[in-house]
């Protein structure tokens, strides 16, 4: 991704040029491409969002998510912000939490699905016991997983081609 300068301290410009409006401060980014004053309104809000997600984000992850938000608004010729429409009820704050939220929940999405085990902790005895005779806690798995494939077996071809592509 592109990446932007943000200056988290200069809040005097964006107040001289946008009064206090709250919905009309994404209007100078739209029809001049002056960004500078809506990040700088904004960017407060916007850590706040991510910092509602702590636990599962890192200090370092917190200020690319709020940079990448950022991005997610203004890219594609500010596509995301022209979006937004006062009409409809929400207010521009609204609008900016709720493309913020989706975007951290696919973040952590994505992160939590590239997690991968070391090679050395596959190794350590430690960690295989962890796996060991775990049917006590499942004691019908067995007969699931063999449901299980037995509807899959009755899948046609292709989508069977998928089962097995996908989950091995």
């Amino acid at each position: 991704m592109d990446h932007i300068k943000i200056n988290y301290h200069d809040s005097e410009t964006f107040l001289m040029k946008n009064g206090n409006d709250p919905n009309t401060g994404y209007l100078p980014c739209i029809q001049d491409n002056d960004c500078d004053a809506f990040v700088l309104k904004y960017i407060d809000f916007v850590y706040y969002i991510v910092m509602k997600f702590k636990p599962s984000v890192t200090d370092d992850e917190v200020e690319e998510l709020v940079h990448d938000i950022f991005l997610q608004l203004l890219q594609n010729n500010r596509e995301k912000l022209k979006r937004y429409d006062p009409v409809k009820g929400f207010s521009l704050k609204n609008w900016i939490n709720l493309i913020a939220t989706r975007f951290i929940i696919n973040y952590l999405r994505r992160k939590n699905r590239n997690v991968v085990f070391k090679a050395s902790d596959s190794n350590n005895p430690d960690f295989l016991e962890c796996f060991e005779n775990t049917n006590h806690f499942f004691p019908h798995q067995n007969k699931m997983l063999a449901h299980i494939e037995d509807l899959i077996e009755t899948l046609p071809k292709r989508y069977r081609l998928f089962f097995e592509l996908f989950y091995q």
